[in-house]
């Protein structure tokens, strides 16, 4: 199985369209999350919600989406009926195949350096062997080995090779506003057991 992992879209019609152009043919399944849209204000935003739907992509809710469903009034007159009710639907958090753990932002905050990962690791469900989240634009690797020893993977290679017995979290970066930092996604190779790290 392979999956396309992505996140922070934000009313990038254009940007997701090539994302999905990128990744059409290599991959099973997408793992998005959250912040597919912006500001529920223009009509990119609604383009960016149905296409996640129709490539049936696995979702977790991000702040964006909490920001447009409190801003009802305005969001209605961009959002189709229909899209204000998928993302009312959408959860905060998703397992996927009992191993995989998709969230937006772990306790609501960016994760942007190894020590913050050290405090969010110790709140993770064990079950999970990879939690994927997003919300801070950029694109990171944490893990955690069977003796506690946590550490920031290196990003300059394209191939990242994950270890079985160690438990990870991991941010593709953003595929649509990206703050100064370029536009990424990963794909990540569940029998090779590998992350691979792409530009838009």
């Amino acid at each position: 199985m392979h999956y396309a992992i992505f996140s922070d879209i934000q009313g990038n019609y254009p940007a997701l369209e090539e994302f999905f152009n990128q990744v059409k043919g290599r991959v099973d399944r997408y793992l998005c999350l959250g912040d597919i849209v912006q500001s529920g204000t223009t009509f990119d935003d609604n383009r960016c919600l149905d296409l996640v739907q129709e490539r049936q992509c696995d979702v977790v809710r991000g702040n964006h989406e909490d920001r447009v469903l409190n801003n009802h009034e305005a969001s209605s007159k961009k959002i189709s009926p229909d899209n204000m009710v998928y993302l009312a639907t959408l959860p905060s958090t998703k397992i996927i195949d009992e191993k995989y753990q998709l969230i937006h932002a772990p306790s609501n905050r960016r994760i942007l350096k190894q020590e913050d990962a050290e405090e969010e690791f110790q709140k993770l469900s064990k079950i999970v062997n990879i939690c994927f989240f997003g919300h801070s634009h950029q694109p990171s690797i944490y893990s955690l080995d069977t003796k506690g020893k946590m550490k920031q993977e290196n990003l300059t290679q394209k191939i990242i090779q994950l270890k079985q017995d160690s438990h990870y979290m991991i941010n593709p970066g953003g595929v649509g506003l990206h703050w100064g930092h370029e536009q990424t996604y990963m794909i990540f190779d569940e029998k090779g057991l590998n992350i691979e790290f792409r530009h838009l």
